[in-house]
C-alpha cells in the first residue's frame, strides 16, 4: 500500500500549509485553536498567548493553586 501510495511527508506538508495560512491570516489562529498550536512552534516564545496568559489577563484576579514553571510568582 505504501509503495503504491507514498505519503510524501503528508503530515509535514499539511502542517506547513496550516502554518502558512495562519501567518497570512492570524485570525485563523485563535489562542486555543489547533492552528495556533502549530504556529506557536514557528514563532519566538511568548509571541502568542497560551491558556495561562488568557487567565492572567482576564482581570478576575485568579491565582494558580499550584506552582507552574511558566507562571511568575506574585
Amino acid at each position: 500500500m505504501h509503495a503504491a501510495f507514498p505519503r510524501a511527508d503528508l503530515a509535514y506538508e499539511m502542517t506547513d500549509l496550516i502554518v502558512r495560512q495562519t501567518l497570512a491570516n492570524p485570525a485563523k489562529a485563535g489562542p486555543l485553536r489547533f492552528p495556533c498550536q502549530l504556529l506557536r512552534r514557528h514563532l519566538p516564545p511568548g509571541t502568542l498567548p497560551d491558556w495561562y496568559d488568557l487567565i492572567a489577563q482576564a482581570g478576575w484576579g485568579d491565582r494558580p493553586t499550584t506552582a507552574h514553571p511558566d507562571t511568575p510568582a506574585t
